[in-house]
């Protein structure tokens, strides 16, 4: 069974290193050498880059799941676009991450998936929506929420355009000041960012969500297009906004959020270095006595 990085604590009451809650080296940055050429590759292709790869989310249906629920996995799935999220419907999936959060974690491993979305529907909490992210084939992040006010896509007349991905405002003073608040705003971006543009036409600016942080507990989630816009209208702060959903509101239950070193390793980015650093500095390595050598190539 995969462990788990909830218990962050010793006995004593100090929290745990990453080594001790399973973690692999290589993802914390104290890369192992290897000797083959493979291995060198892959452990490359593990370390952290200036540039991440898109992340991919993984909406599973849990044992029992309310209609409400049901459709509000799909509206998230398509909001991501079949190509950046799995949708997993057809049947029920008896996972409970608070109690064990190992099944969730190889299915989004398989899967090749760093979020996940799961619903659920029990009498003690009805309408119950669980998100979380993973860091190096762990849980990093979890949340549960229960789901009120929801309204669909369907419900609105409008032909949203999934190509283009929506601006995220987040109003409330709770999501500067709480930890968790400011951990699901992390996940939120995660969530509904793909890429990293250096410029962007205002004219294709069209969708926005917004997250209004109401209290310490609840959150409201809108979703709004803007048609025909132009800089004129931005120029005089007077946008035309018409509400396309989904819409609902997020109130808090349970979370359990990452420790700091870990939360630290997992948002560490590397230095930026130049082609011709890099090809300078390819066969200097260090022994094990602290001094640095480099490998030199002679033709035969």
């Amino acid at each position: 069974m995969a462990k788990s990085v909830f218990n962050t604590t010793s006995g004593d009451g100090k929290i745990k290193s990453a080594k001790e809650m399973g973690f692999k080296a290589e993802s914390l940055g104290i890369i192992k050498k290897k000797k083959s050429h493979k291995g060198r590759k892959i452990i490359e292709d593990r370390e952290a880059k200036i540039v991440e790869n898109p992340k991919k989310s993984i909406l599973v249906k849990g044992n029992k799941t309310s209609q409400m629920i049901t459709e509000l996995i799909k509206d998230l799935h398509t909001l991501r676009g079949q190509d950046m999220s799995k949708l997993f419907m057809r049947k029920a999936h008896d996972i409970h991450p608070f109690e064990d959060i190992g099944p969730l974690e190889q299915m989004a491993n398989k899967q090749d998936c760093s979020l996940f979305v799961l619903g659920s529907h029990q009498k003690k909490r009805p309408d119950n929506l669980i998100v979380g992210r993973n860091f190096a084939e762990h849980l990093l992040d979890m949340f549960e929420f229960g789901v009120s006010n929801y309204k669909g896509i369907a419900q609105y007349s409008s032909d949203m355009d999934c190509q283009i991905k929506p601006i995220l405002v987040f109003q409330g003073e709770q999501f500067e000041f709480s930890e968790k608040h400011s951990r699901f705003k992390n996940w939120a971006i995660d969530f509904f960012k793909f890429s990293d543009y250096e410029e962007a036409n205002i004219a294709e600016l069209k969708r926005v969500m917004i997250f209004t942080s109401v209290n310490d507990t609840k959150i409201q989630v809108r979703h709004y297009e803007m048609k025909n816009i132009n800089e004129t209208d931005v120029k005089k702060q007077s946008l035309d906004m018409s509400e396309i959903g989904p819409s609902f509101d997020l109130s808090f239950r349970r979370d359990k959020i990452a420790a700091s070193e870990l939360y630290k390793a997992a948002c560490k980015q590397p230095k930026a270095q130049s082609a011709e650093t890099k090809r300078l500095n390819k066969n200097v390595f260090t022994d094990e006595f602290g001094q640095v050598k480099a490998k030199v190539f002679v033709q035969q």
